[in-house]
């Protein structure tokens, strides 16, 4: 179930990987449709990490995005699509190779 928010923007506090962001009014955010880059089933945390959150703050944090809600993972934090001056951010990740594509919500993204 998705959370009940009128709005259609938020603000990015800061973002602490490449598909988890915090909101300035304290919503926690998974983008859909990506992940962390793997290998062998592992996501790699090392320098490719780094660069995929660094890059994804320099770009979105401290700014006011278009939100697409979608519902709510197990933590509890909104799984959305998210857009920036008309470019989707995850389209973006995945086509600078800085995500991966998460299958598990193959509805909700047919479109990447």
């Amino acid at each position: 179930m998705c959370p009940a928010k009128a709005e259609m923007t938020v603000q990015i506090k800061e973002c602490t990987s490449i598909n988890t962001c915090l909101t300035s009014g304290g919503e926690k955010l998974r983008l859909a449709c990506i992940k962390p880059i793997e290998q062998n089933g592992t996501t790699v945390e090392d320098s490719n990490s780094n660069v995929a959150k660094m890059f994804l703050n320099k770009m979105i944090a401290g700014n006011v995005l278009q939100i697409e809600r979608i519902s709510l993972d197990s933590l509890g934090r909104t799984i959305a699509k998210l857009k920036y001056n008309g470019i989707d951010i995850q389209k973006l990740a995945l086509s600078i190779g800085i995500a991966q594509k998460d299958t598990r919500n193959l509805r909700s993204c047919a479109l990447l």
